[in-house]
């Protein structure tokens, strides 16, 4: 049997979230990025999260994602001047603030820099596309990206021809993830999905540094050995056991912080932070302590040699000594399973 070495292996921690959405996308070889839509649950798809995606035989992992709010604002006339009013967000509403008269022909640029005039937006804040005339994609950045913004009140003050109309509409409302980057990237080899194709969410990650560290797990099994007038006679499994496992990994950080996007890994076996909102991978009991899976993916990269996949359900940590001389965590606790989950892969 070859030695499973280290340096080989990826460590994951992966909690029980799933979900599912739609391509909304013509994908070729070589992207990384996927619009998506139709999701299952509305919300924010968290960096970390890996996901398999009907045409692809790839497992993918988000990296990056857009959940900025878009709103289309359109003028239907042919002279004169209309007025956009921001209210804010819907979470936390503002009075009116309304802005100068903008002309129906104007550019995007010209929208923004009005919109930017205003006391809650600053530079930055939005973004501003389309044609001379619109229809203007309006995309809220800066301190208002991924929240949800009450829609621009569009006023006429003196709009002629056409239908003397302005209307605003939300085509990708914010706070709800639109657009995934991935990796690995879209690749031939591997299957390209088509528009439409399903995708399926199946669990936030967090890979553990292992440094100079190490990962055990220990199954054990109880046997009753019945006696017949003394004598052995026969052998009966006795109760289950739960697994044994002991990880050691570095110690960077204890938990993410203001800036960073990635919870740690103490962050995601406790559930706090940045993995606050991550989901027990004990589906079976939702009254039982959070748990999560611990998955070892060794990839020897030798030849024909197939990828191990290591599977350890339902780890609940029992035990964390923190050396800070050596940077280490010293992390031990028991599986709700009395065996490993083992498969090979390509």
């Amino acid at each position: 049997m070859a030695q499973l070495e280290l340096r080989h292996a990826t460590i994951r921690i992966v909690d029980g979230y799933d979900n599912g959405a739609l391509v909304n996308d013509t994908i070729i070889s070589g992207d990384n990025t996927v619009a998506i839509d139709t999701l299952d649950v509305s919300e924010i798809i968290s960096i970390g999260t890996r996901f398999t995606v009907v045409g692809s035989s790839e497992t993918h992992y988000v990296t990056d994602e857009d959940s900025d709010e878009r709103q289309l604002v359109t003028v239907d006339a042919t002279a004169g001047n209309f007025t956009l009013g921001f209210i804010g967000t819907i979470a936390n509403p503002i009075a009116t603030q309304t802005t100068a008269n903008i002309s129906e022909s104007a550019t995007a640029a010209t929208v923004q820099t009005e919109l930017e005039a205003l006391a809650a937006i600053l530079p930055g804040d939005v973004l501003v596309s389309g044609a001379a005339g619109g229809p203007w994609t309006v995309r809220f950045t800066g301190q208002y990206a991924k929240q949800n913004i009450g829609l621009l009140v569009g006023t006429d003050v003196d709009l002629t021809g056409g239908g003397d109309t302005i209307v605003v509409t939300t085509p990708l409302p914010g706070g709800v993830t639109s657009t995934l980057t991935v990796t690995p990237s879209f690749l031939t080899a591997t299957g390209i999905p088509a528009d439409n194709a399903v995708i399926t969410f199946s669990g936030h990650t967090v890979e553990a540094k292992i440094g100079d560290g190490n990962l055990t797990y220990n199954e054990q099994r109880e046997l009753e050995y019945r006696l017949d007038r003394g004598e052995l006679d026969t052998v009966r499994e006795g109760d289950d056991q739960p697994m044994e496992v002991s990880l050691d990994f570095v110690w960077e950080f204890l938990t993410a912080g203001d800036t960073d996007t990635i919870p740690t890994l103490e962050d995601a076996i406790k559930q706090r932070g940045l993995a606050s909102a991550w989901v027990s991978s004990d589906t079976a009991d939702p009254c039982a302590p959070y748990a999560v899976d611990i998955e070892i993916e060794h990839d020897p990269g030798c030849g024909a040699e197939q990828r191990e996949i290591i599977l350890l359900p339902d780890f609940r940590w029992e035990s964390l000594d923190h050396n800070s001389s050596d940077a280490q965590i010293s992390m031990s606790g028991r599986c709700n399973s009395k065996e490993a989950v083992i498969s090979r892969a390509d």
